[in-house]
C-alpha cells in the first residue's frame, strides 16, 4: 500500500539533514561511482544513485 512520506532537508556545515516524523538524520556524503555515498560518522548509510 503506498504512502505518502514527508521530509525536509537542511545543511549544516558540511552535512545535509533530514527531517521527518522519525526525527532528524545528518549525513556527510562523498562521491563515489554513479552518484553520492552518505556516511554517519563512518558507516555507510544513505546512498543516492542514477
Amino acid at each position: 500500500m503506498p504512502f505518502a512520506l514527508s521530509i525536509s532537508w537542511t545543511v549544516k556545515g558540511d552535512a545535509m539533514c533530514i527531517s521527518g516524523k522519525m526525527g532528524t538524520h545528518c549525513l556527510r556524503f562523498r562521491s563515489v561511482p554513479g552518484g553520492l555515498q552518505g556516511w554517519d560518522g563512518d558507516k555507510p548509510d544513505l546512498k543516492f544513485s542514477r
